[in-house]
């Protein structure tokens, strides 16, 4: 089965703005706060490992 892919499209003024992502060609919405470390204009492109396990662990 191919991977599809993952990347944030659009991210707002800080990281308490949900930013848009697009996951196998659906437009989602996701919280950066806990993977974001400097500007969230340097999160736009593909998503990484770390966001990757984020995004996918079940919730607590």
């Amino acid at each position: 089965m191919p991977r599809c892919a993952r990347k944030v499209t659009a991210v707002g003024e800080d990281i308490h703005q949900l930013a848009w992502a697009d996951v196998c060609g659906v437009a989602v919405r996701i919280n950066i706060a806990l993977v974001c470390e400097g500007s969230p204009q340097e999160l736009i492109g593909p998503v990484g490992v770390g966001a990757r396990r984020l995004c996918h662990e079940p919730a607590r």
